[in-house]
């Protein structure tokens, strides 16, 4: 959202310094700064419709009825700010004759705008943004009208896709680390006015915008092009010719309600402690739903399930073999080869340990998607009954 005021600054010193005629519009077509200033809170179409259809630029050679609020020919670009549509901006004048002139305006607006942004932001200093990430995602029991209120004062809107992510540093400097991505990150190409970016426990909780009118309906193109660019202008930046940044992403699956983050925020904690061996960069909880899914089932509802399964593995076959040779499977969604690289094994000693895993269960996880999730959770509850010490 356009400053009122600064809009009417910047257009007061346009007039003053290039004696040419400029309007400002709002996000919703409607001027808000004007060198004619009994034209503040007109309604212009052309505005709306650049808005509207993401249009780059309109010309208007004369004014018409059906162009409500044009009074003059102009050129009307439309005004962005981390790739976000914020406002057009409008000179008058003829086009043949202005269009330069209405652009260079136009980089002006742009150049400033983000400078009085970012200015603004700073100087409402971290004090706003730690307790945003506890109301967020520590307070307990979760307070809706906290969490919107602390939501409000930092102009960030409910109902609107984010991608969680959890970036887990590895660093003897890790409070350095933390703070230096919190003032940076404003200034990376990626940043929208609708991310989130919080400090939490060893890293960063970045819950990265994009927009609901986008044809990326996961986000995945914003989310590959997030990470690229984080690699590029954070993660190399602070990595030094003698010791490198180790990170990990950890990526949650699209929130639009600020009520469902401190749950995802704790699965990704869950994720990065499962997956802390992992040499993976990238890990999405969605491909450990069901383990995830199982961590939340009790004893109970496991036990009846698995306990005689259990049994026989005991009785029938080495149970840490079986762990291992069945971790390896999961861990190479079920292909041979992947796993007895995984396993640092022959193909054949694989084949060999899954016949034996095959006779005794009577399942073909190779085979059989249903066998494959059964496996996989025999997998996950041996593993929990071992820790557990059972």
């Amino acid at each position: 959202m356009i400053n009122k005021i600064f809009a009417q600054n910047f257009v007061r010193k346009i007039e003053q310094n290039m004696k040419i005629k400029v309007n400002v519009m709002d996000e919703r077509g409607v001027i808000i700064a004007s060198t004619s200033k009994e034209r503040v809170g007109d309604f212009h179409i052309c505005a709306y419709e650049i808005i509207q259809n993401s249009l780059p630029m309109l010309v208007t050679t004369e004014p018409t009825r059906d162009l409500i609020g044009v009074n003059a020919p102009g050129v009307n670009l439309r005004l962005t700010s981390s790739n976000e549509t914020i406002g057009v901006i409008g000179v008058s004048g003829n086009p043949d004759e202005i269009t330069e002139i209405a652009k260079m305006v136009k980089l002006t607006f742009e150049t400033m705008y983000e400078y009085e942004y970012k200015k603004n932001a700073s100087m409402k200093g971290h004090n706003s943004l730690w307790n945003f990430a506890h109301v967020l995602l520590a307070e307990s029991p979760l307070n809706e009208v906290s969490i919107k209120k602390a939501a409000s004062r930092m102009k960030l809107s409910d109902d609107y896709p984010r991608i969680p992510i959890y970036i887990r540093f590895y660093s003897e400097y890790l409070n350095t680390i933390i703070q230096h991505f919190l003032d940076s990150y404003a200034s990376c190409s990626c940043y929208r006015h609708q991310d989130i970016v919080l400090p939490v426990d060893r890293g960063i909780f970045l819950l990265k915008s994009f927009s609901r009118d986008s044809h990326d309906l996961y986000g995945t193109e914003t989310l590959n092009a997030c990470m690229e660019r984080l690699k590029i202008e954070f993660i190399d930046r602070e990595s030094t010719s003698e010791q490198l940044l180790t990170y990990k992403f950890f990526i949650g699956p699209v929130q639009t309600k600020f009520i469902h983050y401190q749950n995802t925020y704790q699965n990704l904690l869950w994720l990065a402690s499962r997956r802390k061996n992992s040499m993976e960069i990238t890990t999405f909880l969605m491909d450990h739903l069901l383990e995830l899914l199982l961590e939340h089932c009790s004893k109970e509802v496991m036990a009846p399930l698995f306990d005689y399964y259990d049994q026989v593995i005991q009785e029938n076959l080495d149970t840490s073999q079986f762990l291992e040779t069945s971790k390896g499977l999961v861990a190479s969604d079920m292909k041979l080869e992947a796993a007895a690289q995984l396993l640092h094994l022959h193909k054949n000693s694989v084949i060999a340990r899954l016949k034996k895993v095959k006779e005794v269960l009577e399942i073909n996880p190779i085979a059989n998607p249903k066998d494959a999730a059964l496996l996989r959770c025999l997998c996950f509850y041996l593993q929990h009954e071992m820790l557990s010490g059972h």
